[in-house]
């Protein structure tokens, strides 16, 4: 039977995104049996970022404390591992306990991590999971709608932020774990890079700016550029 003109249905984003978050998440603070898979979009950053979560789960439930998260309209866990040098290589029996650190302190505060940026609160890691399985749900929707566009395993897509300050330095997080090391670009403003498609946040930092991160959230396609209104 000829299938010329048949009308291939249209491509289920959120289905596929909650899907690969599901396989992803599978047995997060137990042993976890992930394998990488071949797909139509780019995962290693996901991949990553689901181990280190994975491993400060664990950390934290080791030791009976909360998950550190920033509060904005919901929870985003706060990914930390960047504090420890090493971390995930079996560090975790050599770390001494958490009371040690300031930044675990169980009341909210402003955390040095994030740049004096955000209100800190600390939840079980049970809610810190669905926190960032929703986040990572949302993320993914966004990045599996760019696949039609063949850039899995390009740069991914040319970005401008746009900082009301000139001279700053362009930081960003995905929007599902809070991570404010990763660098954009920079001078500001504006600035222009490539980045793989997905829900990010954006921040800057500069010579008499502390590093700030700006609440909004923008979706990396359909958007090309960010403009950082309290920045």
């Amino acid at each position: 039977m000829s299938t010329r003109g048949r009308v291939q249905p249209p491509m289920d984003h959120v289905g596929d995104a909650k899907a690969l978050a599901d396989r992803l998440l599978k047995n997060i603070d137990g042993k976890r049996d992930y394998v990488s898979q071949s797909l139509d979009i780019y995962t290693a950053d996901v991949e990553a970022a689901v181990d280190r979560f994975d491993a400060q789960t664990k950390f934290c439930n080791q030791f009976k404390i909360g998950f550190p998260c920033i509060l904005l309209s919901e929870p985003i866990p706060v990914d930390w591992s960047n504090l420890f040098a090493f971390f995930g290589l079996d560090i975790l029996s050599k770390l001494k306990p958490p009371q040690k650190y300031d930044w675990f302190n169980q009341v909210g505060s402003s955390l040095a991590l994030v740049g004096n940026w955000g209100t800190v609160t600390h939840i079980s890691s049970a809610d810190a999971i669905s926190y960032f399985r929703t986040g990572l749900v949302r993320f993914l929707t966004v990045r599996f709608s760019a696949r039609q566009s063949n850039i899995s395993t390009n740069p991914g897509l040319q970005f401008r932020v746009i900082t009301q300050g000139i001279g700053l330095r362009v930081h960003w997080s995905p929007a599902y774990f809070f991570n404010p090391q990763n660098v954009f670009g920079s001078p500001t403003s504006p600035v222009d890079a490539w980045i793989q498609p997905g829900k990010y946040m954006f921040g800057a930092v500069g010579p008499n700016l502390s590093l700030q991160f700006d609440p909004a959230m923008f979706d990396i396609p359909p958007l090309t550029q960010a403009t950082l209104v309290s920045i």
